[in-house]
């Protein structure tokens, strides 16, 4: 049984959930858990199963007693309250930009637990974004066996990604032309509901910071800066995951069948048209084998509540030795965010108590 005083900061009522579920999943105690949140969420409910808990007000007093702080969402309360976290108790960052606003390497338990134990408690641990999440996984038996060096992807994200009003905006648009209503330009600038929309550049730059945070965070997970990364957002019209079209180029060239081999030993990791992980294949707490059949085209509806990173298409490109392309899906609340904070959790308790 996992033991800590658990304290969930963050004003995404769905991630909360996920979050939430994830903990208890992991066999964390429900009664050592407590969620805090901005002023709009103060008396909120989460519940999962028969499990209630309610959201309190976030304050630096709140977290007085915390032995260990998941902050999510938008970095708000995070940039507040994080150096306030007590002395000695873990923080763990999963909001956006987190990587560069405390200055260290984001993790993904799956590829480079190693950096939970080197920071300790001096400081926060940062969680890479769902996206970097899904495509290191994937990247990671590749990279090992062949060293990854250009990686061009297609990221496809849910209005999830935008949290609720996300959520909201796609459905309100959805009803809207289900019904033969044209959408207000005014109030809906941007046309997502049966649509596609590219992500636009910031700050007066061709990329976006979504674009910008892949690129760094996968060069950062791997030590490896030189590694080229290029990716282009896309926002596609579904609720909930994230898909990737992935083009990879290893200097050690792997055909498709071993590249397959090496994803089925690798962690948090599904294949199209296998079974279970062949032995040293695990979740992503990196103990027990993920068990489950994999849908050979699999979507974000498919992998919805999966802790897997899914991966099929896998195939070599005839013109380009050492060059692979494959399409990949996760679950980006349960999968991209929630249970790869749990994990890095489970993993920053266990060295700790070491």
């Amino acid at each position: 049984m996992n033991r800590a005083r658990i304290t969930l900061v963050g004003d995404d009522p769905e991630l909360s959930e996920q979050i939430l579920c994830a903990l208890l999943e992991r066999g964390f105690e429900f009664r050592d858990i407590r969620a805090l949140g901005g002023e709009d969420r103060h008396g909120e409910v989460i519940e999962v199963d028969q499990a209630r808990l309610r959201v309190d007000r976030a304050s630096e007093a709140a977290l007085a007693e915390t032995e260990a702080a998941l902050f999510f969402g938008d970095s708000a309360l995070a940039q507040a309250l994080v150096p306030a976290c007590p002395a000695g108790s873990l923080v763990l960052d999963g909001t956006w930009g987190a990587s560069a606003r405390l200055g260290v390497t984001p993790v993904v338990p799956e590829v480079n637990a190693e950096r939970i134990g080197a920071l300790g408690r001096a400081g926060a641990i940062a969680l890479a974004s769902p996206a970097t999440v899904g495509l290191a996984v994937a990247l990671a038996p590749l990279h090992d066996a062949g060293r990854v060096r250009r990686v061009v992807a297609t990221v496809l994200r849910a209005a999830s990604g935008a949290g609720r009003p996300g959520i909201e905006r796609l459905s309100r648009q959805s009803v809207e032309l289900m019904q033969g209503r044209s959408l207000d330009a005014q109030t809906d600038p941007e046309h997502l509901a049966f649509n596609l929309r590219p992500d636009q550049g910031d700050l007066g730059t061709p990329w976006s910071a979504g674009e910008v945070v892949l690129a760094q965070e996968i060069g950062a997970i791997f030590g490896e800066p030189r590694i080229e990364v290029v990716a282009t957002g896309v926002r596609a019209p579904v609720f909930y995951g994230i898909a990737e079209s992935v083009y990879v180029e290893t200097e050690t060239p792997l055909d498709p069948d071993e590249a397959a081999r090496l994803m089925l030993r690798g962690r948090g990791l599904l294949v199209a048209g296998s079974t279970a992980p062949e032995e040293g294949g695990a979740t992503a707490a990196g103990e027990t084998p993920i068990a489950e059949v994999t849908d050979p085209a699999p979507g974000p509806v498919e992998v919805a509540g999966s802790d897997g990173v899914h991966v099929a298409r896998l195939r070599a490109d005839p013109t380009r030795p050492g060059a692979l392309a494959f399409w990949l899906c996760l679950d980006d609340q349960y999968k991209g965010t929630a249970v790869n904070m749990v994990s890095a959790l489970e993993v920053a308790l266990r060295d700790v108590r070491s």
